[in-house]
């Protein structure tokens, strides 16, 4: 898995995606690392957490309007830092995210969203690529009060 970065029109974007599926254009600035979860994976060479991301990236208290990840598995061992009080980071305003398959973490990933303010305002399979056992969704943070 890689982060990409491209900027348009003064809108900085940022995406975690499977390389092998990625096409390269002039307008993206990739990033050769991957994402792992601050309290569930072991550090390794190559892999940051989102806080170390965002650090990175000089994103720091800032708001994140849309953050899209699409990191064949990542989430379910990530979904917590993209919501964590307890570390330095960004807001995240949307996540449009697509899960794989259907782990027994899956009910704590959508209530952990869901008591974080967050609401589902998309959801889609993925039927070309992923056979049905992937979705698409969208979680747009309506209570802002609760970060």
């Amino acid at each position: 898995h890689t982060f990409e970065a491209k900027s348009a029109s003064g809108m900085t974007y940022h995406e975690w995606t499977d390389e092998q599926k990625r096409k390269t254009k002039k307008i993206h600035l990739h990033y050769n690392w991957g994402l792992r979860g601050s309290t569930t994976d072991p550090p390794k060479q190559g892999y940051y957490t989102l806080q170390q991301t965002i650090r990175a990236l000089g994103h720091e208290g800032r708001t994140i309007d849309i953050f899209k990840i699409d990191c064949e598995g990542c989430e379910w061992r990530t979904f917590r830092d993209w919501v964590s009080e307890d570390k330095p980071t960004a807001l995240l305003h949307q996540i449009l995210v697509e899960v794989h398959s259907n782990p027994a973490a899956a009910r704590v990933f959508f209530e952990t969203l869901r008591e974080h303010g967050y609401v589902i305002f998309h959801k889609e399979p993925n039927i070309v690529h992923g056979g049905g056992v992937c979705v698409e969704f969208g979680f747009l943070k309506l209570d802002r009060t609760n970060k």
